[in-house]
């Protein structure tokens, strides 16, 4: 396993696989999995005051604001005490972006710049479990029991937003907003960008390897 620092972001549309990346990138790099989505979870469940308030939002059906994603975000980073880290899907716009800047200084943002109708080909065969936010997919990545949560053995769903027509808008909606995302990081910290414009989670992860061992570390 590798040793050394490194504060890296993944990013990606919907149906990139990022979480199934990450998965195999901690097998070989001593890294801290940070997903928004999973902090979101775990403060709700533990009621902590910021959980108290996300739970609010999402009981109405509404997105949690971006202050309370990002305080998530930054109290969990000051907690690993400069530990190495890797940032499943944040930043998720320029906002987030600047303010994760004045915590902590990445050394690489890595995009997956993956087809639409790739991704409208994969979504097919994407389900997952509610409670745990855990992604499955019949084309790979397919849960033991076909239809069954790993591991509680509870159902799988198909989201109504992963319908491939509600889905292909979804895709537009992300590409109007990661485009900002990439031209701030282009502009405010040149050479840190990556992107992998590769199909299969195999070539991915290949690149992605070889990108974490050779990136400069972070002082």
């Amino acid at each position: 396993m590798y040793k050394k620092i490194i504060r890296a972001s993944l990013l990606g549309p919907p149906g990139s696989g990022k979480s199934t990346v990450a998965k195999r990138i901690l097998e070989k790099f001593d890294l801290v999995h940070i997903s928004p989505g999973d902090l979101l979870r775990a403060n709700i469940q533990k009621k902590t005051d910021l959980g108290k308030q996300a739970e609010a939002y999402v009981n109405q059906g509404k997105l949690v604001p971006d202050n309370i994603i990002i305080e998530f975000i930054t109290n969990h980073l000051r907690d690993l005490n400069c530990a190495s880290f890797l940032l499943d899907g944040f930043p998720r716009n320029v906002t987030q972006a600047k303010c994760l800047s004045e915590v902590e200084c990445l050394n690489a943002v890595i995009y997956l710049n993956i087809p639409h109708e790739e991704l409208i080909r994969r979504i097919e065969g994407r389900f997952v479990h509610l409670k745990s936010g855990r992604v499955y997919n019949t084309n790979f990545n397919k849960p033991k029991v076909p239809g069954k949560d790993d591991v509680t053995g509870e159902d799988l769903i198909k989201r109504d937003d992963d319908k491939p027509e509600v889905f292909a808008e979804r895709l537009k909606t992300y590409d109007q907003t990661v485009k900002p995302i990439l031209e701030y990081y282009e502009k405010e910290y040149p050479g840190i960008l990556k992107t992998l414009n590769d199909t299969t989670s195999d070539e991915i992860v290949c690149k992605m390897e070889k990108l974490l061992a050779d990136i400069p570390e972070t002082p």
